[in-house]
């Protein structure tokens, strides 16, 4: 039988590709509010005027909606998810539809909420931007180091088995840590560290547009210090081969090739790196009022306060923009720092 529904889904995923229908929706990104409590450089919700939240009735609708497209996950992000006091009242309501919830989270109120988020959740991704506090706390502009590496302890010792995997934002502030980020995160018991680039360009993150030129430069490599980069990066994949083989480092090798190029690209020193990803066809961004995207960095389809989830997802105008968009040649994708390629046989 499980075999049977796997094969089906299968079929289901691929019509979405082949089409530009949505016969399923495998994950959906939840930000379930625009709150935060940290202070990021390179981010704006916290800069935001305050949007009306989704209650939670709304979000109960959603949930049920979702369970015809045989949704899997849905990532709960922000903002700061850990902010909003019904979290794991949302969290259930998601697995009561059969939608493992994960949590994308800053961390600083892992130590407080150790034990709802091991009852509630099989694990998070944390940020972590240095592997000192001046480091982190530089970019995260609150000081939170400690209180984050205490709340991933504190987590690991109420439940060994709860998955947390650390995330770094590679930057002008951080760059040269890298090393002593994954050695930090060895000896603070995480299960995986993931390294993405900033995106300094689209107008996602809270932004009503892209950053100004002062703030973009106190972001991206300047060219010597992308020079240091290089020969960093060189000395991490050698002395690390163990680490990128047994999966504890997220990225392959080339993954990692990936922000350098990026970097570089923005200096114009070369293209940007090629860009696979289906994301738009898989997945389905919902922000904290309603207003839906096809992810994190294209203009919205839709608010689900005026229509319903289904007619969104089936509506004409995402039919259209699948097919009209290209990945490798759209100006949003081609500068893209996290492009995904969801498997569509698992």
């Amino acid at each position: 039988m499980d075999r049977l529904r796997s094969l089906w889904l299968e079929s289901k995923r691929r019509l979405n590709l082949l089409t530009n229908h949505t016969f399923t929706l495998p994950v959906i990104v939840f930000y379930a509010t625009e709150r935060c409590n940290c202070r990021c450089v390179m981010c704006d919700i916290w800069r935001c005027s305050r949007k009306r939240e989704l209650d939670f009735s709304e979000i109960e609708t959603i949930a049920r909606a979702l369970r015809p497209f045989a949704t899997r996950n849905v990532v709960l992000s922000g903002g700061e998810p850990l902010l909003r006091r019904d979290i794991f009242a949302i969290c259930r309501t998601f697995q009561k539809n059969g939608i493992m919830p994960l949590l994308i989270t800053n961390g600083l109120l892992l130590e407080e909420l150790s034990g709802e988020l091991t009852t509630f959740l099989p694990g998070a991704m944390v940020s972590i931007d240095g592997s000192r506090a001046e480091i982190h706390d530089a970019i995260r502009g609150v000081n939170c180091f400690d209180k984050v590496v205490s709340g991933i302890r504190k987590v690991k010792n109420v439940n060994p088995g709860f998955r947390i995997v650390g995330r770094t934002t590679v930057q002008k502030a951080n760059y040269f840590d890298l090393p002593d980020i994954v050695r930090l995160a060895k000896e603070i018991g995480l299960d995986m560290i993931s390294f993405i680039a900033a995106d300094v360009t689209s107008p996602s993150f809270g932004r009503s547009d892209e950053l100004t030129e002062e703030r973009r430069m106190g972001i991206l490599l300047a060219e010597k210090e992308l020079a240091m980069f290089k020969k960093l990066l060189e000395k991490l994949i050698e002395r690390h081969s163990d680490d990128f083989r047994s999966g504890f480092i997220a990225e392959t090798p080339e993954r990692l090739w990936r922000i350098y190029r990026y970097y570089g690209a923005m200096l114009g020193k070369n293209r940007f790196p090629q860009v696979s990803c289906n994301a738009p066809w898989a997945s389905l961004v919902i922000e904290s009022d309603g207003q839906v995207r096809p992810c994190f960095f294209q203009p919205p389809i839709g608010n689900l306060r005026q229509r319903s989830l289904k007619d969104v997802v089936c509506s004409p105008r995402l039919r259209t923009f699948r097919k009209n968009l290209n990945p490798q040649e759209d100006p949003v994708c081609v500068r893209c720092v996290l492009p995904m390629e969801f498997n569509f046989i698992h």
